[in-house]
């Protein structure tokens, strides 16, 4: 599960994205409570944009899709397919 937590800075000017393999269930109180279960992976600015993220291509775009991102915006790794890549014509 991928998580922009919300910050606790009145004048944040940045989000951090967290990461929890798999996850299920209240991710906000999960992160409230255990925040150090959760690896952080990225950034968003304080316009929406996403500043940096680590993680696989598909995850990056739906990031991009759901722009300007949000504070609270979760992203379910299990949700969302893996490209199919198919080998080319060989020579």
């Amino acid at each position: 599960m991928y998580y922009i937590a919300p910050s606790f800075f009145a004048d944040a000017r940045q989000a951090r994205i967290v990461f929890k393999p798999g996850f299920a269930g209240n991710v906000r109180e999960d992160y409230r409570t255990n925040p150090q279960d959760w690896l952080e992976v990225g950034l968003m600015d304080s316009h929406g944009a996403l500043r940096c993220l680590e993680a696989p291509e598909h995850i990056i775009q739906e990031f991009q899709a759901c722009a300007p991102l949000a504070a609270g915006l979760q992203i379910d790794e299990l949700d969302i397919p893996e490209p199919v890549i198919r080998p080319g014509p060989r020579p």
